[in-house]
C-alpha cells in the first residue's frame, strides 16, 4: 500500500510539473496570435511598444482589417517583398509594414505589402504616398511617429474606399495645409476682383480723362497725311528647338506594395 501512495505521488508531481511549460506554451502562442507589433530590431521602448499595440488593436476592431508593424535587423537573402509575405500571420485581408534597420547602419529599409481587400484600398498611388509620408520619421529615428502615422494613414484610405473609392490619381488625398491653402487663394482672388471691380466703377464715374491716342486731341478734318510708312530699325529671330516626341521619363511598373530605403 505505501509502495502504490509513493508511486502515486510521485505521478501526481511528474503531472504537476510537466503542466507548467505546457501551460507557459500555450499562452506564448495566444500572445504571439495577438502580436501586432514585432520589434525584432528594437527601434521602440517598451512603452512605445505597448502604445503601437494598443493603437493597431483599436484600428483592427474598428475596421475589421488586419495591420502589423514587423521590424527586422537581417532579411537574409530574401527581398523585403518576400519576406514580408512569409512574416504575415493576419487574415484575408491586411497590410504589414516591414521594417530591416540595423542602428547605425546606412542601408536600412521599409517596405509596405497589403493583401486581399488591401490590395484594392491601397493600390500603387496609396503606398506611394504612404511612404512619401513616414519615410522622414523613419530617417530622424522618430519610430514612434512613423509607425503611429502609417497606422493612421491606413486608417484614413480604408474609410476612403468603403465610402466611395480609393484614393488614385483621379481621387487625390489632400493634406490639411492643402485645404487651408485653397481657401487662402479663393480669398485673394475674391478681394482682387472686388477691388478691380470697384476701380472700374470708379473710372466710368470720372467724364473728364485723358486720352491715350494723339488724334483724339485733334480736329475732325484738320489734318491729312498724304504718306505713311513702317520703318523696323532692328529685327530678332528666335528659334526653338522642336522636342522629341518619343522619348519619355524614367520609372518602371510596380504592384501594390512597394517600399525604399531611409
Amino acid at each position: 500500500m505505501k509502495t502504490y501512495k509513493i508511486l502515486l505521488s510521485l505521478a501526481l508531481i511528474l503531472a504537476f510539473a510537466l503542466s507548467i511549460p505546457c501551460a507557459a506554451m500555450a499562452a506564448d502562442s495566444d500572445a504571439a496570435a495577438g502580436d501586432y507589433v514585432v520589434d525584432g530590431a528594437n527601434m521602440l521602448t517598451n512603452v512605445e511598444e505597448k502604445m503601437l499595440e494598443d493603437l493597431i488593436a483599436e484600428f483592427v476592431e474598428k475596421n475589421g482589417f488586419d495591420l502589423y508593424v514587423v521590424t527586422i535587423s537581417s532579411r537574409g537573402s530574401k527581398s523585403m517583398y518576400q519576406f514580408a509575405r512569409d512574416v504575415y500571420s493576419g487574415g484575408e485581408d491586411g497590410i504589414i509594414l516591414l521594417v530591416e534597420y540595423v542602428w547605425g547602419g546606412n542601408d536600412n529599409e521599409f517596405w509596405i505589402e497589403p493583401f486581399g481587400y488591401g490590395d484594392y484600398a491601397f493600390n500603387s498611388y496609396g503606398i506611394l504616398y504612404i511612404e512619401d509620408e513616414i519615410v522622414g520619421n523613419l530617417a530622424d529615428e522618430d519610430f514612434y511617429g512613423g509607425f503611429e502615422e502609417f497606422i493612421d494613414l491606413a486608417d484614413d484610405f480604408l474609410r476612403e474606399a468603403r465610402e466611395g473609392e480609393p484614393y488614385s490619381e483621379s481621387n487625390e488625398r489632400r493634406k490639411t495645409e492643402d485645404i487651408v491653402l485653397t481657401y487662402v487663394i479663393i480669398f485673394i482672388a475674391s478681394l482682387a476682383v472686388g477691388l478691380i471691380t470697384v476701380s472700374v466703377m470708379k473710372k466710368k464715374m470720372n467724364n473728364a480723362r485723358p486720352q491715350k491716342l494723339a488724334h483724339d486731341y485733334i480736329k475732325r478734318g484738320s489734318f491729312n497725311l498724304k504718306v505713311h510708312r513702317d520703318i523696323f530699325l532692328y529685327s530678332q529671330v528666335t528659334r526653338t528647338r522642336k522636342s522629341n516626341s518619343s522619348s519619355s521619363g524614367g520609372g518602371g511598373s510596380r504592384g501594390s506594395g512597394g517600399g525604399r530605403k531611409f
